[in-house]
């Protein structure tokens, strides 16, 4: 289980030539008229489009047939039960829209799938951007357990918010557990950026993919951060505005979440987890799949710790990830950049100045010089936001060596930021609970 990462460039290329081919062969008003018919009939009726796909080779062919060569493979009443047709009606605002398969700003990892979705219904405040963003930056999925441990909260707010940091886009299923929390630790770290004050044309995108309508906050339990995402970021559903949700329509929702992703992380789960269902789509994709370790022995340990007996990428740190993305995965942003009129270079904190597992690593060794929070301060800063730790709690979760738990501890005590609690817990003084600085 050791795929290379694909060429992110060649891959763009490659599944692009599939919309153009359709675009020139048939017309863009028919053939995006057949997908947005496609995406409500699929919406409802299991397993439509792989059954084409069977039938005609590809899905470049069966959206250069007619209609009426389609139609028999719908499934008479598939779709009794739907309620309002997901793809009826216009988008509310501008903040919507619906881009089919056929159009630019589909996103190119999803043309490889063998059953691509027709249409996909966003919903985003800046959702052109998001979508630009997706093309050009690499992007990593983070997945697991609904009811995670502490520590699995803990691990999936950290790599949330260091990928953002060095310029990554964040994807999720927006469920409860470690999806959620990977998002709330990018939110975290993004800030209100990039919203109204810095419009740029690449931003750092979180993507939340729905398995349901992408109006409905999926649980209702979560939708503070479904209206942070739509602000910030991005929603995105192959199911319409308002369908609700149904079982089998989370676990195909998975291989979306793998096909928008250039790695994919795994964070706790049992070992039935759906999860490993966004892991097998991972692979069968060529893309690298990640692990966090976990207990021996742990219900939740059981997901991850079978990944990695298959040969899964360990995971202990946002920079395990980062290794893996090679500078063929920063490609498109650079080309992008390096064009007449293209985008201008951005801050570091977007990623824009320096990109890759190199700049990363530069970036962590030259903070603590220049008077900024190291990598370590910053790290244990973020895990006393959420609590009380002792110094050998914070060396397990962060997976940091003793020296360099101390040596952050003794930083941040001379700051004035923390103070000592019974039993040598170390928690932050009132009034310093806010985002590490970077």
């Amino acid at each position: 289980m050791e795929p290379a990462l694909s060429d992110r460039a060649q891959r763009q290329s490659g599944t692009a030539a599939g919309g153009a081919a359709a675009r020139a062969g048939g017309g863009a008003d028919k053939t995006r008229r057949l997908c947005l018919w496609l995406a409500e009939q699929s919406a409802c009726d299991r397993g439509l489009v792989g059954r084409l796909v069977k039938a005609h080779g590809s899905f470049a062919e069966v959206v250069a047939q007619p209609r009426s060569a389609l139609v028999g493979a719908v499934r008479v009443g598939a779709g009794a039960d739907r309620g309002a047709p997901p793809a009826s009606g216009e988008p509310a605002d501008g903040h919507e829209a619906v881009v089919a398969w056929c159009d630019d700003d589909y996103p190119p990892g999803l043309r490889e799938l063998f059953d691509p979705p027709p249409a996909l219904f966003v919903r985003g405040h800046r959702w052109r951007a998001m979508l630009r963003g997706i093309r050009l930056r690499p992007s990593v999925a983070i997945v697991g357990a609904r009811r995670p441990s502490p520590y699995g909260l803990e691990m999936a707010w950290l790599l949330g918010a260091g990928l953002a940091r060095a310029g990554v886009n964040v994807v999720s299923g927006m469920a409860l557990g470690i999806d959620a929390q990977a998002h709330v630790g990018a939110l975290a770290d993004l800030g209100q950026a990039d919203t109204d004050g810095e419009a740029r044309d690449e931003p750092v995108v979180l993507a939340g993919v729905l398995g349901a309508g992408v109006r409905l906050a999926v649980p209702r339990t979560n939708y503070e951060l479904f209206e942070a995402i739509a602000q910030r970021g991005l929603l995105l559903s192959e199911y319409g505005w308002q369908l609700p949700p149904a079982p089998w329509r989370f676990p195909a929702r998975n291989r979306l979440i793998a096909a928008l992703a250039d790695a994919v992380v795994i964070v706790e789960g049992g070992a039935t987890s759906g999860a490993l269902h966004t892991a097998a789509f991972a692979l069968d994709l060529g893309r690298d799949v990640l692990a966090v370790p976990g207990e021996a022995g742990r219900p939740l340990s059981a997901g991850p710790h079978r990944l990695l007996r298959d040969g899964a990428h360990l995971c202990e740190s946002p920079d395990d990830v980062l290794a893996l993305l090679p500078a063929s995965a920063w490609s498109a942003l650079t080309e992008a950049r390096a064009q007449p009129g293209g985008p201008s270079r951005t801050s570091d904190r977007d990623g824009g100045a320096e990109t890759g597992a190199a700049a990363h690593a530069a970036d962590q060794t030259t903070r603590g010089s220049s008077g900024a929070r190291s990598g370590p301060e910053r790290r244990v800063l973020a895990a006393l936001q959420r609590g009380q730790h002792t110094a050998d709690q914070l060396g397990r979760t962060l997976a940091l060596a003793p020296e360099a738990v101390s040596a952050a501890l003794t930083m941040l005590e001379i700051d004035g930021l923390l103070e000592v609690g019974f039993g040598g817990r170390y928690g932050l003084r009132r009034g310093a609970r806010r985002s590490p600085a970077p």
